[in-house]
């Protein structure tokens, strides 16, 4: 659930205008691992000690994943002063760690180790264009989110395929966790642009060619994105002032 909260501050004397729009988004947190993308511009830096509140602990031992082209830095959440100034630890909870920058589009693993919660995620909203670029035959995965407080298929968030510039990219999501086994992600699942319709009539496939639903992302999701084609990509989204 998200709510957007317009305010207006204004100069009478030089007759201008200027509109902020603040939204919040209510994101259930189960226990286990959930990939994310903060929806808003949070704070002075995204940081995550901005986009998480954990003054009262509640967070503590919980885990945020960074994706480094390779695989996934992990920070620990720990609000005792004793340990670190930054709120965060390594795995170890031996060495203090900067807290990680959870900024526009950029996607990241939690991994909730403590009791079924919920993530509010606060901001101003990004409005106007929102631009993303993938660069040509990058063969480093990107984690990604949609930079607005939107759900729905990947079409409807902007990321369309109609010209086939698509074809051969990869969205690839964390599959939801396995019941009764503390959590832990059953891997990832591949979804493959094709928008040949002898191929699939849903324009994706899975790594083997057969035809797969296109993917539909909640809220604050985040995901992996592959582009090994030779031509740069771009993902654009707009949101105008009312």
């Amino acid at each position: 659930m998200a709510a957007l909260a317009a305010g207006v501050a204004t100069s009478m004397a030089q007759n201008v205008y200027s509109l902020n729009i603040v939204g919040y988004a209510n994101v259930p947190c189960n226990t286990g691992f959930h990939y994310y993308s903060n929806p808003f511009n949070t704070g002075v830096t995204n940081g995550a000690n901005e986009v998480f509140n954990n003054s009262g602990g509640q967070w503590n031992a919980c885990e945020i994943q960074t994706f480094n082209g390779v695989g996934f830095d992990v920070v620990v959440f720990d609000n005792d002063p004793g340990d670190t100034t930054t709120g965060f630890t390594d795995s170890s909870g031996s060495l203090m760690r900067p807290a990680p920058t959870l900024g526009s589009t950029k996607g990241f693993v939690f991994n909730n180790t403590s009791a079924s919660n919920n993530i509010v995620f606060v901001g101003n909203v990004r409005t106007g264009t929102n631009t993303t670029v993938f660069a040509a035959n990058d063969a480093i995965s990107k984690s990604i989110g949609s930079p607005l407080p939107y759900a729905g298929t990947i079409t409807s968030l902007g990321f369309t395929n109609l010209d086939g510039h698509l074809n051969a990219c990869a969205l690839i999501e964390l599959k939801t966790t396995i019941p009764g086994n503390g959590g832990a992600s059953a891997g990832f699942k591949f979804s493959v642009w094709d928008n040949d319709p002898g191929d699939t009539t849903t324009g994706f496939t899975d790594t083997a060619g057969n035809p797969v639903p296109e993917p539909v992302f909640p809220m604050a999701a985040g995901f992996l994105f592959n582009n090994p084609n030779n031509t740069a990509v771009t993902w654009t989204q707009v949101l105008n002032n009312p």
